[in-house]
Parts: structure tokens; C-alpha cells; sequence
């Protein structure tokens, strides 16, 4: 039998181009990770020590073996088979540095996106700053650029939890800058909130509390008439606090600081006021209807009346004012007193 190139190099010939093809693939995975053509050169070498393995090896191998008897093309048959195998086996290996380098793409990628992202986020918040503080020729608000720095602010919480609390805190800055009740001359009818402040309010509102978060700081604030039902006010910071009238159903506000707030005529139907400080606070008219008082502090607040507390839910360790009953339906103690943060100084 004649032997001819493409009876016996064919198999070879695809294996060595097969191998090669997965090698300039891996060096080009490489360059792309940024290696430098020193690496790039090596490894190149590296390929060309392969192919010539690839082709000698197998060679050796059939050498070493019994030659007796054998014919020419059982050689070449023997070789090639012995070479594809090998070529398998280092085809194998090119795929998995392959793999390997588009992983690490794949991952460099991911944190350039991510670096993207936040590098967005930063420009966001650093335009909706400016559109918080904007203002006209004459020095007046902007407030069509304030709502949307105010609600770009709440958006911008939403999607990243690293600047959620940072927000938070820039927005309750704004309100106790710009709505302090006790330096403004109040007029016997209020009028209603600004709408830069009832933006804020509605933020609060909406505003997912963590446990990693800190504390709402509105202290000293005018939040008459504000609608924070349903607000997650824990621990909240609200001494001297005006809320008259306020929409505070259903709010969360265990363990708040109410010292000397203005609650007069407050909605507190259903709120949770567990373990509040209400120091010296005026609940005079206040609606207290299914509110929860467990441990709450109400032995100096001012215009309590013996039907708001039958209207709410409190326990031996809830403290109320002289001259009040504590009601006989109240059950027994649920919340452990000494649990209760200590009050916090009103200065």
C-alpha cells in the first residue's frame, strides 16, 4: 500500500490545527486580561513546545515498541492514533486555560460595571444636592427642582443600600433646616406644609427601615398635619417635635424620644408608642384608640384624659400621669421594661 499525505498526515494534520486554534485562543483570552507580550511571548513558546511535542512524542513512544514484523502503515497508524490521543489530552488542557481566562473576564467585567454603577449613583446624588439647594435670582427656592432632587434622592436610597442611611440623613437635615417651628412666628391657622417638606415627610413615609440604619433625627421640627401613617419610626428622634394633627395611624414609633412634642390632636389610632419617651409631650385631644403604650413613658405628659387611655393598649409597665387608672382590661406585662432605653437628653 502506497503511503500518501492524506491517507496518513490527515488525522495529524487536524490535531495539530485543532490544538493550535485552542492555543491562539487561550493567548488571545490572555491579552485581553491585559498581559504583557513578555507573557504573551512565553506562552507562545510554550504552544510551539507543545507542537513539537505533539509531534515528536509519539514518534519516541512507537520506537520503543517491538519494530518486528510490523508493517509501515501499522506504524503510522500507531503514531497517529498515540498523537490524537495526545492532542486530546492538550486540547483539554488549552480548553480549561480558556475557561479559566474568560471566568476572570467574565469577573473583571462584572466589577467595571459595578464601578459604573456606582460611579453613576454619584453623579446622581451629586446633582440631586444641587437641585436641593436650588434657587432663583432673587435668592428664592426652586421648588419644582427641589421635588425632583428630593424624590431623585428617594430613588437613588431605593437602588443603592450603601447610600440608603446617607440619604436619609441628608433629607431630615433639609426638614430641620427648613422647618424649625419654635424660630418661626406661628400663625393662630397654620398654613398646610410646604410642598418640599411634605416631599420629605412622604419619603420618611415610604422609607424601608434596616437594622443597620441609624435614627431619624426630626427633632425640633414643624410637622403639623403631616401624613406619616404607616411610618417606620423606631427610636426616631422627635423631642420638641411639632405634630399637631399629624397622620401618625398605624406608625411604627416604638422606643421614639417624644420629650415635649406637640401631639395635640395627633391620629395615633393603632400606632405602636412601645417603650416611647413621652416626657412633658401634649397629647391634649389626641386620638389613641387601639394605640399600643406597652412600657411607654406618659407620666408627665400633659392633657391625658382617663378615656384615652381605655381607648389603648398598655401593661403594668406602661407609666401614666396622676390620676389616671390604669385600666383593668390592660394585660399582663408583654414588654420587659428594662428594655426600654433609657430617655434621651433634650438639649
Amino acid at each position: 500500500m502506497k503511503l500518501t499525505f492524506p491517507t496518513i498526515y490527515r488525522a495529524t494534520a487536524i490535531n495539530i490545527v485543532i490544538v493550535v486554534i485552542y492555543l491562539v485562543i487561550a493567548l488571545w483570552l490572555m491579552r485581553t486580561q491585559g498581559a504583557s507580550w513578555w507573557n504573551v511571548g512565553i506562552a507562545a513558546y510554550v504552544a510551539s513546545l507543545l507542537v513539537l511535542a505533539l509531534w515528536r512524542v509519539p514518534k519516541v513512544q512507537i520506537a520503543l515498541l517491538p519494530a518486528k514484523g510490523v508493517k509501515a502503515e501499522d506504524v503510522f497508524k500507531a503514531e497517529n492514533d498515540a498523537r490524537a490521543t495526545l492532542a486530546q489530552i492538550l486540547g483539554g488542557f488549552a480548553v480549561l486555560i480558556g475557561l479559566y481566562f474568560a471566568w476572570t473576564n467574565i469577573t473583571a467585567t462584572t466589577k467595571n460595571l459595578e464601578l459604573t454603577k456606582e460611579g453613576q449613583i454619584t453623579d446622581r446624588f451629586t446633582k440631586a444636592i444641587e437641585q436641593l439647594g436650588a434657587t432663583d435670582n432673587d435668592g428664592k427656592p426652586k421648588l419644582e427642582l427641589r421635588l425632583g432632587g428630593i424624590y431623585a434622592l428617594e430613588r437613588i436610597a431605593r437602588d443603592s443600600e450603601r447610600d440608603h442611611w446617607a440619604i436619609m440623613e441628608v433629607l431630615t437635615a433639609y426638614v430641620r433646616e427648613h422647618s424649625q417651628w419654635k424660630a418661626a412666628n406661628l400663625p393662630a391657622n397654620q398654613n398646610p406644609l410646604a410642598a418640599d417638606i411634605q416631599a420629605v415627610v412622604t419619603v420618611i413615609r415610604r422609607h424601608e427601615w434596616r437594622h443597620e440604619d441609624g435614627y431619624l433625627d426630626l427633632h425640633g421640627t414643624n410637622l403639623h398635619d403631616a401624613h406619616l401613617q404607616h411610618a417606620l419610626l423606631q427610636h426616631a428622634y422627635l423631642w420638641d417635635a411639632r405634630l399637631v394633627g399629624a397622620h401618625l395611624w398605624d406608625a411604627h414609633l416604638e422606643h421614639a424620644y417624644l420629650e415635649y412634642a406637640d401631639l395635640n390632636r395627633a391620629d395615633l389610632k393603632r400606632a405602636y408608642l412601645t417603650c416611647a419617651d413621652l416626657t412633658v409631650a401634649d397629647l391634649t385631644s389626641a386620638h389613641l384608640e387601639g394605640a399600643h403604650l406597652e412600657g411607654a413613658d406618659l407620666k408627665t405628659a400633659q392633657g391625658v384624659t382617663q378615656a384615652q387611655v381605655d381607648s389603648a393598649i398598655g401593661d403594668t409597665y406602661t407609666k401614666l400621669p396622676a390620676g389616671i387608672v390604669r385600666p383593668a382590661a390592660w394585660p399582663k406585662p408583654t414588654v420587659n421594661r428594662s428594655r426600654c432605653r433609657p430617655r434621651k437628653p433634650t438639649s
